[in-house]
């Protein structure tokens, strides 16, 4: 519990100091990587599914990957144009679910694979989008 607690606090801390002194790629998929660890994670507290646990990580860490390279538009756009960038992993998420769904088939995959790349991806991309874009007033 408190394990939880601290990597929390941590991720806070590095979220903010990451927005504070501003966003660089590689520490957001690090960030995106321990978020997708720890909500991963949440949903087999308890349980002694340990192949099943390490297959679906795996899954969400390969997954992650390209929604994540699906998002460099923002963070390498020189002009701000302020482009609809955020239309870019919306797409490649669905691309990913609708793979997914072909392949795997998973029964529980909403809790343990959509939710838990969507809560690690999302937040941080919305918080850069709207650190450019938004807040910056272009």
């Amino acid at each position: 519990m408190w394990g939880y607690f601290f990597l929390i606090v941590f991720l806070v801390f590095f979220v903010y100091s990451t927005y504070k002194w501003g966003s660089f790629v590689i520490s957001d998929l690090i960030c995106g990587f321990v978020l997708l660890l720890v909500f991963t994670s949440i949903n087999f507290k308890g349980n002694e599914n340990g192949k099943e646990e390490t297959l679906l990580v795996l899954f969400n860490l390969i997954s992650y990957i390209p929604l994540f390279i699906s998002s460099l538009f923002i963070y390498f756009d020189k002009e701000n144009e302020k482009r609809a960038y955020y239309i870019f992993p919306i797409l490649v998420y669905l691309v990913l679910i609708i793979i997914e769904k072909q392949t795997i088939d998973y029964s529980h995959a909403w809790v343990t694979i959509y939710l838990p790349i969507a809560g690690a991806f999302f937040p941080l991309y919305f918080l850069n989008y709207y650190k450019k874009y938004i807040k910056d007033g272009v």
